[in-house]
């Protein structure tokens, strides 16, 4: 099966999703994930070329939330999955979020204009912090730390490789 074969039937499990409640919403997002080159990322016992890895996971929001907290929260999703190690060495996560036409319009448009903000790319080197990257490296130190040493993170987790 190839990759984009494995997305599709994935991001179709999350058709009947409930998208609402009451007071808040749910985004499907998947993500790549890439790491430096001195960090040896291995998912089921195998070596991931190009130091990269895809999750897709799913994000809950307030109906009031602003573009900006949207996509805060979606890269957050993302680096919550990650393991110490990985967040030291993680450089890059790209985005791409699904379903926006099952939103009512408002939210569907926040949706629409956070992604613009940021353009579903975020860059953890540390001379490339934007305010997102930068909130959430104040929270959690450990995302792009960059320990020097080669360090091998084994993902066992049912993520598409």
């Amino acid at each position: 099966m190839t990759f984009n074969n494995q997305l599709d039937t994935l991001l179709e499990s999350f058709n009947d999703m409930e998208f609402y409640n009451s007071e808040t919403f749910t985004t499907v997002t998947d993500y790549f994930l890439t790491f430096d080159s001195s960090f040896q990322l291995i998912v089921d016992g195998e070596e991931v070329n190009d130091n990269q890895f895809h999750i897709v996971e799913t994000t809950t929001h307030s109906k009031d939330a602003i573009p900006y907290e949207i996509q805060r929260d979606i890269l957050k999703s993302a680096i919550d999955t990650l393991s110490e190690d990985e967040k030291c060495h993680l450089s890059v996560v790209s985005s791409c979020t699904h379903y926006t036409e099952k939103y009512e319009e408002e939210i569907s448009d926040k949706i629409k204009e956070g992604c613009e903000l940021f353009m579903g790319k975020w860059n953890f080197s540390r001379d490339m912090l934007n305010e997102t990257e930068s909130e959430l490296s104040l929270f959690d130190p450990l995302i792009g730390c960059k320990s020097h040493k080669r360090i091998i993170s084994t993902r066992l987790r049912g993520e598409i490789s």
